[in-house]
């Protein structure tokens, strides 16, 4: 009885250099474009009422601005912070969601500056924020969560509390990175200097805030109301504001700046008190013209700064 050979095989060894890809769960239709813009809008509200609390507290204006509304995986999120970070991580009782806020490091240590009574300047270089800047900073931090909080939680039973701190993400123990977060960004200034303030915020916990159709979208979301005339805050009633006059029109060689003595006059042509620039907290806003009135210098508004 003969025997039977087995044809060989055609099948090609496995190749040791393919990797298996990752399987990312980022599908689009999981938040619809039209949500994300309805999530957009609503954090407007939100960003007005963290403006308002910070112009009070560091007694200069603060603005925060709704730039950008993203889906992104927890490790793609914290790969796309680059340099040094001041990133806050808050655990949502009862459901144990962890979200995460991020401040620009250049405008954290602003913040901090402004609560010791300096001007808030921008520093030469950006760098992380030192354990005694992160406390002096950490009620402006938790306001920021708890702002949400109250935004967002109304009648929820939501308590929110810190969990930890970090300047290197690399340092972050990620339980599940593939998860999906809400990434919204802000663009924030105070005074001259301007940062970003990032919110993570999971995307399950952000479906279940979210209206669950279209139409429901669309019917919620924000109605355009006509514009009131802004009311005077009493709390900024003794609030100190500098307030600079500057013009320009004179130029000097280098030789003729280090010639100047006492005593010597320098000539300005005679335009140039029509061209005065009124500077708020460093920022010029009026345009107006240079004169004197009961004895003393005056500058008449006569315009917005362009």
């Amino acid at each position: 009885m003969g025997c039977m050979s087995a044809a060989p095989s055609t099948t090609a060894p496995p190749d040791a250099t393919v990797k298996p890809l990752r399987w990312q769960s980022t599908r689009a239709e999981m938040i619809s474009l039209r949500q994300l813009q309805w999530l957009r809008q609503r954090h407007e509200g939100y960003a007005r009422a963290v403006s308002d609390w910070l112009t009070l507290q560091l007694r200069t204006d603060f603005r925060l601005t709704p730039k950008s509304v993203v889906m992104r995986p927890v490790d793609e999120f914290l790969e796309g912070l680059s340099g040094p970070v001041h990133l806050s991580l808050f655990k949502l009782t009862p459901n144990g969601r962890v979200i995460y806020l991020n401040i620009q490091c250049s405008l954290a240590l602003a913040m901090v500056d402004r609560w010791l009574g300096g001007p808030g300047l921008p520093e030469a270089e950006e760098r992380p924020l030192s354990d005694l800047e992160t406390g002096l900073l950490e009620p402006g931090v938790r306001m920021f969560m708890e702002q949400w909080k109250q935004y967002w939680g109304g009648g929820r039973g939501w308590n929110v509390t810190p969990v930890g701190c970090e300047s290197n993400t690399q340092f972050l123990d990620v339980r599940n990175p593939e998860d999906l977060l809400c990434v919204i960004t802000f663009d924030a200034a105070l005074g001259e200097v301007t940062g970003t303030v990032t919110l993570a915020v999971p995307a399950s916990l952000v479906r279940e805030l979210l209206p669950q159709t279209a139409a429901a979208v669309v019917e919620s979301a924000p109605k355009a109301e006509p514009a009131k005339k802004p009311a005077w805050n009493p709390a900024l009633e003794d609030v100190l504001v500098k307030v600079t006059a500057e013009w320009c029109g004179l130029e000097l060689t280098a030789r003729e700046l280090a010639c100047l003595q006492v005593g010597d006059q320098l000539m300005w042509s005679g335009g140039v008190g029509g061209e005065v620039k009124v500077r708020i907290s460093g920022r010029p806003v009026f345009v107006g013209r240079l004169g004197t009135q009961n004895g003393h210098w005056a500058v008449q508004i006569q315009g917005r700064a362009s």
